[in-house]
């Protein structure tokens, strides 16, 4: 039967006609014009197969040429990224699929992730209740912390050394037991026994010193020009004339007790990272005290004051490296009650508004951008939600000090501008789509990749990128180190759940899941901080012992490196996953000598891998 027969009683049954053109419009409209109208088809039911094949041959060749070019490009692509492994599109049974039906079947479609995955891992988090009732709550993205818990319980029940405290007068005692809430009666009284607690003047400018040096890098809620300026000079001057003071009747004081907490607590950080004295020194406590016995002179809750938000937030920060007696749970109560704090103070919203002078205006912001991007990296850390949404917030950003110019004139994205920008940009939207109660779907997670990925950091902030580091103070090193893990602490929290999905589905090749792209990426990020810390380590150890951000995010990172090696033995990865955990590890000893953190995650970690 000729082509032009056949179509026409097809078109027939089909109440069409042949319209009697070349190529004809059935032919056409059947996607078969090549062949008419001398062409025949060879029926196969309903459908028809060319029963010359020299145009299907010739399809097949252009499109076996187009799949090599695409996957030369997708190889040397990966090449790019550094990476030795061979990418999961690329695998021998995939590669077959340009050579036709004659070399192998084609391998059925990958499965599309399932968007309801992660119910069977974390998608409530964890919530633990004891014996007596109490709970704690850690959502999906803190798992870490909770292993971090465990671990710190049993290294307290190991442990059988008391720490030593600080002696503290009665009222000093009553007056910092008494905080968050006020203890009530005048305060001249308890004011005269908090001054005598203040140490000599060069001794408080070298604390201070030593906390804008060594322990401001990862939280500044004030800076050097209002700690001289605000607090340090018209403090010691009221000290100065109190001493002096020759009348019988009590001294009037002018210092508002929460600016006296400020100073406490600077005092306090500056002796914990203060090198000659011993990690959780009794200094600090001393001060530590003093600060809180100060803050319950007056409300903190009915407080006008910006010295109250920063005393708060200075605590907080406090608790993240202050020994046995101070966990992340306390720390990231104390932000979020500094959080309402400045939201009852407009913090929030633009002080230019209101026409304050441009000084107020601008530590107001630096204030509250501060507090908004160390509350974020606490709440992903936790899995909590934070207590600031963007959707309320117009301030903007403060006036940065010292810009630096390019080489054509131009000025430079700062420390701080970047910082605030990636808490703003990126931090803020992966908590609002990650920590909500519906879990995410997958291509949420993909999409908050490319947003991390997007916000790059400049190669003159990046202290792996710059020849000059051997130069840095720890200061000056740290702040960049820092913006350095940005990306990969943001992309290590947004793929984990999704890294243990795949090791679950494909625990002899995690990358023939369709979540590879998480697993990759959690296994990189987790490389790249185990590396990263191990150099912090080299350049200042004694430093690292007393920084909790350093163990907490090795500890992620080896959690991850750790399951690889004990979950999926057997994947390419598994080898060099073994010396980074071995690394880790080893820097875990290390700092475990000093470090209650690093102590806790040295037994949490030997624990939770043994048990794997």
């Amino acid at each position: 039967m000729t082509m032009r027969r056949m179509l026409g009683a097809h078109a027939e049954k089909l109440k069409l006609k042949c319209d009697k053109k070349l190529p004809c419009s059935s032919c056409i409209r059947r996607g078969c014009p090549s062949i008419c109208p001398n062409g025949s088809l060879s029926s196969q039911g309903t459908r028809f197969v060319l029963a010359s094949t020299d145009h299907l041959h010739t399809k097949i060749g252009e499109m076996g040429q187009r799949i090599r070019q695409l996957e030369d490009a997708l190889a040397i692509f990966q090449a790019s990224t550094g990476s030795n492994e061979t990418h999961p599109l690329l695998r021998d049974e995939l590669l077959s699929i340009k050579f036709g039906p004659e070399k192998g079947s084609v391998p059925e479609k990958p499965i599309k992730p399932r968007d309801t995955s992660i119910d069977s891992i974390d998608a409530l988090g964890t919530l633990t209740i004891g014996d007596d009732g109490e709970g704690r709550y850690f959502g999906r993205s803190a798992g870490s912390e909770t292993l971090f818990l465990a671990g710190a319980e049993l290294e307290m029940t190991s442990s059988h050394d008391d720490e030593e405290f600080p002696p503290l007068s009665l009222e000093i005692a009553r007056l910092s037991n008494s905080f968050p809430f006020s203890a009530g009666g005048p305060p001249g009284r308890a004011l005269d026994l908090l001054f005598d607690y203040l140490p000599e003047q060069p001794r408080a400018w070298s604390l201070c010193e030593t906390y804008m040096e060594q322990c401001s890098w990862q939280f500044r809620p004030i800076n050097r020009e209002e700690i001289i300026d605000d607090f340090l000079t018209p403090i010691y001057k009221s000290l100065r004339e109190r001493k002096n003071w020759s009348s019988e009747d009590e001294f009037p004081h002018t210092i508002s007790p929460h600016r006296i907490a400020v100073l406490f607590m600077l005092f306090a950080l500056g002796a914990l990272v203060d090198l000659t004295l011993e990690p959780h020194n009794i200094e600090s406590e001393h001060y530590y005290h003093a600060s809180r016995a100060s803050l319950a002179l007056r409300s903190v809750f009915d407080s006008p004051e910006m010295a109250t938000v920063q005393a708060v937030l200075l605590m907080s920060a406090f608790h993240n490296m202050g020994g046995r007696n101070y966990t992340m749970e306390s720390s990231w109560s104390l932000m979020c009650l500094g959080s309402k704090l400045a939201q009852s103070l407009g913090l929030h919203r633009d002080s230019a508004r209101w026409n304050m002078d441009p000084k107020t205006v601008n530590r107001r912001r630096s204030l509250f951008w501060e507090l908004f991007s160390g509350e974020l990296f606490q709440s992903i850390g936790l899995g909590r939600p934070p207590s600031i949404r963007l959707s309320y917030v117009d301030c903007e950003f403060p006036a940065f000090e010292n810009p630096t110019l390019d080489e054509n004139g131009n000025p430079q994205i700062s420390y701080y501008e970047w910082k605030y920008s990636f808490a703003r940009d990126v931090f803020s939207i992966i908590t609002e789509r990650t920590l909500t109660a519906e879990s995410p779907s997958y291509d949420t997670i993909l999409e908050l990749d490319r947003l991390v990925r997007a916000k790059t950091l400049p190669a003159y902030l990046n202290t792996f990128l710059n020849n000059d580091d051997e130069n840095y103070t720890p200061s000056a090193y740290m702040h960049r180190c820092l913006l350095g893990q940005f990306r990969s602490v943001a992309l290590l929290y947004i793929h984990r759940t999704f890294f243990a999905q795949a090791m679950l589905d494909h625990p002899a090749n995690p990358l023939r899941s369709p979540y590879a792209p998480s697993f990759l990426a959690a296994y990189r990020c987790a490389s790249g901080m185990i590396k990263g810390n191990l150099n912090h380590f080299e350049r200042f150890p004694e430093l690292c012992c007393r920084w909790w951000v350093v163990w907490t995010h090795l500890f992620s990172a080896a959690i991850i490196v750790g399951c690889i090696v004990t979950r999926s033995p057997s994947s390419s990865m598994a080898s060099t996953a073994f010396i980074e955990l071995g690394l880790a590890c080893d820097l875990f000893e290390k700092g475990a000598k000093h470090s209650r953190r690093a102590r806790s995650g040295l037994v949490s970690s030997v624990t939770s891998i043994t048990a794997l």
